[in-house]
């Protein structure tokens, strides 16, 4: 039911598979999740959770060599001038450009959507809806789903400590 509702009309499926076609395969599909995110991080009071783009762009560059594959493709909705300047500086990109021209936000995302579950290989944001989305139509479409997600590389030092379980008596 969800694939239904959420499959591109005919026009947008024709202009996606006309993308598609010129993507230097095999590919990788990220979506990158960042407005969000970032903006509960910031009203938690804690970023130490969500990886930072330099940590991003590393976990692309190692999937595009370990795999190795021709060309990614991003779909995103970060908003940040550096960050988008560090994402798009990765080799490989394949721009969405003529995909999106003339699109609204709305037929964007859908097209951004179908684009990451058409790839050969796909990183998502954890906890992102949208990732959800593009893995259950991998799934359901034969495409390879390994749950692969962006991550933070190394722990970080302003992450607070988890605290102990309710029923473990304190320490003296």
């Amino acid at each position: 039911v969800l694939t239904a509702a959420l499959s591109p009309c005919e026009r947008l499926r024709m202009k996606l598979a006309e993308h598609m076609l010129a993507v230097p395969r095999p590919c990788l599909a990220a979506h990158v999740r960042r407005t969000d995110h970032w903006r509960l991080a910031k009203l938690m009071g804690n970023d130490a959770f969500w990886p930072h783009v330099a940590e991003i762009a590393q976990q692309i560059r190692s999937l595009l060599g370990r795999r190795r594959l021709s060309s990614w493709l991003l779909s995103t909705d970060c908003d940040d001038v550096h960050e988008l300047e560090v994402l798009r500086g990765i080799e490989g990109l394949v721009s969405d450009e003529l995909l999106l021209e003339g699109e609204d936000a709305v037929a964007s995302a859908v097209l951004h959507m179908w684009m990451c579950a058409s790839a050969d290989f796909f990183v998502g944001t954890m906890g992102s809806m949208f990732t959800e989305y593009i893995e259950r139509f991998r799934l359901s479409n034969g495409r390879h789903v390994d749950h692969s997600f962006f991550s933070l590389l190394a722990p970080s030092p302003t992450a607070p400590p988890c605290p102990p379980p309710a029923d473990t008596p304190p320490t003296p």
